[in-house]
């Protein structure tokens, strides 16, 4: 597992990028991954899929 942002931000629109990496900086695979989203005590869990 990696956390890629955490910490407060503006309001509106915001784009994160993940680099493909795990938490040992070592590259994924290709396939589907679930990431997570707190707002408040909201929390949404997608799907991505990374491709290669």
């Amino acid at each position: 597992m990696r956390q890629v942002w955490s910490g407060p931000l503006a309001a509106g629109e915001h784009r994160l990028t993940w680099d493909g990496r795990d938490g040992q900086g070592q590259p994924v695979a290709s396939g589907a991954y679930l990431y997570q989203v707190r707002v408040g005590e909201q929390l949404r869990t997608r799907k991505m899929v990374k491709l290669e």
